[in-house]
């Protein structure tokens, strides 16, 4: 009966050390970082960078919604993939945001999903910068990359392609606050600003080189729009809008803006209406400007705009230069708009 016992005895002590080396098993909070709740809770935009290509990158400075991150590039195409977020994001955070430092100049590609080609688009510059220095870009909402793939759920993240020239010499980068926030005021009035023209080189003449480099220099960017490039041939040339979207605004006809490049000074000249053309309206030179420049113009009285003519037809423009030269015009952001 002792023997029994005893062998008893050491029955459960196995089955309890047996016992005490099975796993814990993980809580929701364990998985996902918060506790279950039937509302998904909103991320606070913030993102974290988790593995690399062609790049090494060392993480301080950490909190919940931060890190610094140090960044040498070791190749061609140098990328990082982040971490899902465990929340929603907000549908109206659609700015890209962060503080940066770069050795060498910085042209991002970013892509929300790596499975959908259509999820990816071209960034604005990182200019070289020994200072922290933000970087903003304006994804878009109704009509943007962000909407269009339906992104922002639990899970979400991105990857972004550094792309830098000369990729054999290393550049040395410093990321923080990378997060998508929603647009400040500033930024949200320009959003709604204006009559926004699509140039074309349909029905145009006497200049060569047409480029749309929107998605080459731009991406979906709601602040500059549309950028072309065109290579002016004759003192006398033009290229025209697409038809307008809409009709004019009240006083909205009166107050065109956009910015330009272009090395020689040349004065810029339009006609409305086309083919039955109104005008010509005659503006103010456009000094020679090898950075971007903006011209705001108020034409108040110059010309009779009649306001809801336009919607069917297409805009003319002209740029008058003097010389035999064949100088590069660039254009973006061109828009009509209520002042």
């Amino acid at each position: 009966m002792k023997k029994n016992n005893l062998w008893l005895l050491l029955i459960i002590l196995a089955l309890s050390a047996c016992d005490q080396e099975l796993p814990t098993q993980l809580s929701y909070k364990d998985i996902y970082g918060y506790e279950y709740s039937s509302k998904v809770p909103v991320s606070n935009g913030s993102f974290f960078i988790k593995k690399a290509g062609n790049l090494t990158f060392q993480e301080s400075s950490v909190t919940d919604s931060t890190a610094t991150y140090a960044i040498t590039t070791t190749g061609v195409d140098p990328n990082f993939t982040t971490a899902r977020i465990g929340g929603v994001i907000d549908p109206n955070a659609c700015v890209f945001s962060c503080m940066y430092k770069t050795t060498k100049e910085i042209s991002p590609v970013i892509n929300l999903d790596v499975s959908k080609a259509t999820a990816a688009a071209n960034m604005g510059t990182m200019a070289v910068s020994s200072e922290w220095k933000e970087y903003t870009w304006d994804l878009g909402t109704s009509q943007g990359l962000i909407a269009t793939n339906a992104w922002g759920g639990v899970g979400s993240y991105f990857k972004m392609t550094l792309k830098i020239a000369s990729p054999t010499v290393p550049a040395t980068i410093e990321l923080k606050d990378l997060k998508f926030r929603k647009r400040t005021l500033t930024e949200e009035a320009a959003v709604n600003e204006g009559l926004w023209l699509t140039l074309t080189s349909a029905g145009g003449g006497d200049f060569s080189n047409f480029q749309d480099l929107t998605s080459s220099e731009g991406g979906f960017n709601v602040i500059t729009r549309n950028v072309y490039s065109f290579k002016l041939l004759k003192n006398t040339n033009y290229l025209r809008t697409l038809p307008l979207a809409r009709a004019f605004l009240p006083g909205e006809q009166n107050h065109l803006k956009f910015d330009y490049k272009c090395d020689i000074q040349t004065a810029l000249v339009f006609f409305v209406n086309v083919p039955n053309f109104v005008g010509p309206t005659a503006i103010s030179q456009l000094p020679a400007s090898s950075g971007w420049s903006t011209i705001d113009y108020d034409f108040t009285g110059s010309v009779d705009f009649p306001q809801s003519s336009y919607t069917a037809n297409p805009l003319q423009i002209s740029f008058y230069y003097p010389g035999a030269e064949t100088p590069t015009m660039f254009i973006r952001g061109m828009h009509f708009y209520v002042k």
